[in-house]
Formats: C-alpha cells, structure tokens, sequence
C-alpha cells in the first residue's frame, strides 16, 4: 500500500490534521495542464479548477470524508457502501481493484499513474513503469 501524502493548496493553519506527510502548494501557481504528483494520495483544495483536476485525475478529497455521506443522504443517494447501482464515471479503475485491459487503454496518464501509484510504493516516473507495475501487480 502506497503511503499516504497530501498536497495541501491551503496554509498550514487551514489544512485540516492528516495522518500522513502533507506538502503545501500555492494555487495561484496551479497549471491543469502540469501533471499531478504520483506520490499524491489525497488532497485539499479551496480553489475548484484544483479541486476538479485532481478528482479527475482519481486523488482523494481530504477532509471530505465525512462531508460525502451527508451530500449523498441530501440528494437521495444511499450511503450503503454495498449498493454499487451507480458506478462514479470520473474513477480511472472499478473500486474493487480488477481492471480491464481496454480501461489501460483509454486511461490518461495522470489517471494511469495514479492508479500504478496505488499499486505500489516506488515512484512512477514514465508510462514504461506505469504499464510494468499494473501488469506484475494489478
């Protein structure tokens, strides 16, 4: 299991406590089109055209956690972790871990890093590696 990293584009002060290593961003230098780092499992971010880029890219929202339940129960979704009756179309791969080869395919490569990322601990420098480490352990 990867450990966990949080990319923190709030100051120190407003970033909510984290059990893991956490780096602090500046969003006024956000580009979407730099890449997201592979050592990033979760994030917080005030800023939305950040926030989206790296829901697209399949990173957790930190500090969100308990807020989904809530929006879920608002809009009439079940919160019950077994009804899977509507799959999230933004994740790069299923929630119970087993991908397709024709989803390796059409992944971009910050969603096929991210997800060689959850695979494993060392780091995901190219598309080589990536398709390396899916194949041995995905």
């Amino acid at each position: 299991m990867a450990k966990k990293e949080l990319v923190s584009f709030c100051k120190p002060e407003e970033t909510p406590p984290f059990g893991g290593t956490i780096h602090f961003k500046n969003p006024r230098y956000f580009y979407e089109y730099e890449s997201i780092p592979a050592y990033c499992s979760h994030f917080f971010a005030k800023d939305e055209r950040v926030r989206k880029a790296y829901l697209a890219a399949g990173k957790i929202e930190h500090g969100k956690e308990s807020n989904c339940v809530q929006q879920e129960e608002k809009e009439g979704v079940s919160a019950d972790p077994e009804d899977n009756s509507s799959e999230d179309e933004e994740t790069p791969f299923p929630s119970d871990g087993t991908l397709f080869d024709a989803d390796i395919d059409n992944m971009s490569w910050p969603q096929l890093r991210a997800y060689a990322a959850t695979l494993t601990d060392e780091p995901i420098k190219n598309k080589k590696v990536a398709l390396e480490v899916i194949e041995r352990l995905g």
